[in-house]
């Protein structure tokens, strides 16, 4: 739907709302790293502190983010919701927050992986006497996960129920649940390449011989390590990636003692206190 412009306005439409979305995601990456900083624009011995410039430029002049978003790429654009997400989870808005994410998983499916940290991480604030959580099917979460995840349902529902209206099955196979089938031996990278390879026409040797056998658990093989990495990275960094991101330079002038949770674990171990009720 993005590339529709292209064909009743311009054919480099398209071009330049990727154009645009490189330099939002610029714009992003000093907001982020300035509002996470205590002191935004000097270091902790007084001089200034170039860092947001230093990464700002590190995108916008890379000349692999141009070279592909001027080519028609739109890897700007899911870039541009995921950093939105954390922006807006470094503001405390989690509703909104949410609602971007869910749109950052239906643009592509990768910032999926994002979800597990995010969560733990808005789940990192002490639990009150008496408790914030909320039980639900034995698990105990707080409002702001709750929040966030109902805000990235409703508009990953939204927009998928959208595209298959507009596009029918086809939307649903092409952007979901072909990638569980997929065995792409071109733009693959992982140590499976070459056994990939071998087996990526397995029809041909008729189905249920040995290599139809052998493709169908090799992709269960790359698929178990892929899956079993990405949680334990987003476990056990949770707290020191996204919660870096998301602690806010006002963090100590919330009030102290307010039984919510959302905050990012740097808040909560800096004595600071939780977030507000009304932030999210």
């Amino acid at each position: 739907m993005l590339m529709v412009p292209n064909v009743t306005a311009h054919p480099v439409c398209g071009k330049l709302l990727f154009c645009l979305a490189d330099l939002g995601v610029g714009l992003l990456i000093w907001a982020l790293i300035e509002h996470g900083s205590k002191h935004p624009h000097t270091t902790a011995g007084g001089s200034p502190c170039y860092w947001p410039a230093v990464c700002t430029s590190l995108w916008l002049f890379n000349p692999l983010t141009v070279a592909i978003s001027t080519r028609g790429n739109a890897e700007a654009v899911v870039a541009l919701t995921v950093l939105a997400t954390l922006r807006l989870l470094q503001l405390q808005r989690v509703a909104a927050a949410g609602l971007v994410y869910g749109l950052a998983v239906h643009l592509k499916l990768y910032p999926v992986i994002y979800a597990l940290p995010t969560l733990i991480n808005l789940g990192q604030a002490q639990w009150p006497s008496g408790g914030s959580a909320i039980g639900l099917f034995g698990i105990r979460l707080c409002r702001a996960q709750l929040v966030f995840a109902l805000g990235a349902a409703c508009s990953l529902a939204v927009a998928t129920s959208l595209g298959y209206v507009a596009y029918g099955w086809p939307f649903l196979w092409q952007t979901y649940l072909f990638h569980f089938v997929r065995a792409d031996h071109r733009h693959n990278f992982s140590p499976y390449f070459y056994a990939v390879y071998l087996t990526a026409d397995p029809t041909a040797a008729g189905v249920g011989s040995t290599v139809h056998i052998a493709a169908r658990l090799l992709g269960i093989a790359a698929l178990v390590p892929q899956a079993a990495m990405v949680v334990y990275i987003g476990v056990h960094l949770a707290v020191l990636c996204v919660g870096a991101v998301l602690a806010s330079a006002d963090c100590a002038k919330v009030q102290p003692g307010v039984a919510a949770c959302g905050a990012a674990s740097w808040c909560m171990d800096s004595g600071a206190g939780a977030v507000a009720p009304g932030s999210v």
